[in-house]
């Protein structure tokens, strides 16, 4: 299943990206093709969405990464250790 959701999350990013030449060019011309205003309005879009993701979303206080770690800390979702281990 995890699999699934980051193949979704990264064709989701490949679909918002495809659109973004096109986004750019309807600004600049709107605005006497003024490429540079596009390119900063989008990328002040997407700095506010990634600022508002991590302010907003999960924290994992006290985590540590590493393989002894992992064995002791149950698996992401609910799913039991064995079927993770599978």
């Amino acid at each position: 299943m995890w699999t699934m959701q980051v193949f979704f999350v990264c064709q989701l990013g490949n679909l918002l990206a495809s659109a973004n030449a096109t986004i750019q060019a309807g600004i600049a011309e709107a605005h006497g093709n003024d490429y540079s205003l596009a390119l900063a309005l989008v990328v002040g879009i997407v700095a506010v969405v990634i600022a508002a993701l991590a302010a907003f979303g999960p924290e994992a206080k006290g985590v540590r990464f590493g393989r002894a770690e992992a064995a002791e800390m149950p698996p992401p979702h609910g799913g039991s250790a064995a079927a993770s281990a599978a």
